[in-house]
């Protein structure tokens, strides 16, 4: 049979009052709501959630020192790793990869060491992105989209980023994923001009090995700003924003045997600025 999994999403309730974590159970088909200490978040944290951790990160204000914790679901504890400065303004994509943080704006890309705490800035890429996404695909860092269809790797031994191919299209706020080795690119904006935008429901899927982008079916939805993570090996996208601004709340999955969408699950309530992820049990 399957192994146990569970679904855990970490995010802000409608007025952004309270943090709020999800926990579903796909064997049973249910939700639990469960208590981590996030009614305490401050209701600016940036959520990265990926290979099972949870991380949220607070920018500083004048009230407050900004940091970045690390939740266990476990024990549903909170783990202080870091201390921020204002210069850790990162947009709503976050990436992480072997015990690296790694966090984008404009044109600067920072990451974070989990275990030390110690914050290193990345080159400058070569132009300002806003609304980009992170994703590590085995080990390389690329940054995708931003109003753009551009995209750039960092090559790690020569501390430089490279063009790599186009995407079709330009794409904001698109959640990524990385699965069997190739970079997935999930929904998004497509900007008509400076202020008018609407969100897609495209799919595209980016193979290092020869450097190419192919289209896969489109999810059921049109949504950007969602998350995406991997459940028994098929795509799993959660919340996400319409064209109205409103959350989400049908989970979509991409069956890869069939290769069609369907609604997993509906999420019990809506979740802003959420993360996700998938623990072993």
């Amino acid at each position: 049979g399957l192994p146990p999994q569970q679904l855990i999403i970490l995010g802000y309730d409608r007025w952004y009052a309270h943090a709020v974590c999800l926990m579903y159970k796909p064997l049973e088909g249910s939700w639990e709501r469960i208590d981590v200490g996030a009614v305490a978040l401050p209701a600016d944290c940036r959520f990265c959630a990926i290979a099972g951790c949870l991380f949220s990160l607070s920018p500083p204000t004048r009230e407050r020192a900004g940091c970045v914790s690390r939740l266990c679901p476990a024990t549903g504890t909170w783990e202080h790793i870091s201390t921020t400065a204002w210069i850790h303004h990162w947009g709503w994509s976050c990436a992480y990869d072997r015990g690296r943080l790694y966090g984008i704006f404009k044109n600067r890309v920072q990451s974070l060491n989990v275990s030390s705490g110690q914050w290193e800035e990345l080159p400058r890429l070569s132009h300002e992105r806003g609304g980009a996404s992170l994703c590590v695909v085995d080990g390389r860092l690329f940054v995708i989209g931003g109003k753009t269809a551009s995209v750039e790797e960092y090559v790690e031994l020569q501390q430089r980023w490279v063009s790599v191919p186009d995407m079709p299209r330009a794409v904001d706020g698109a959640g990524t994923v990385a699965l069997d080795g190739k970079l997935l690119v999930i929904g998004g904006r497509h900007f008509i001009d400076a202020f008018d935008f609407h969100p897609i429901s495209a799919v595209l899927e980016y193979n290092p090995r020869d450097r190419s982008w192919k289209e896969l079916p489109r999810m059921l939805s049109q949504r950007y700003c969602c998350r995406v993570t991997v459940l028994w090996g098929d795509l799993v996208v959660i919340g996400g924003l319409d064209g109205t601004g409103e959350t989400l709340e049908r989970v979509e999955r991409y069956d890869r045997q069939s290769q069609r969408w369907e609604v997993m699950v509906r999420l019990p309530e809506p979740l802003f600025s959420s993360g996700a992820t998938v623990v072993q049990v």
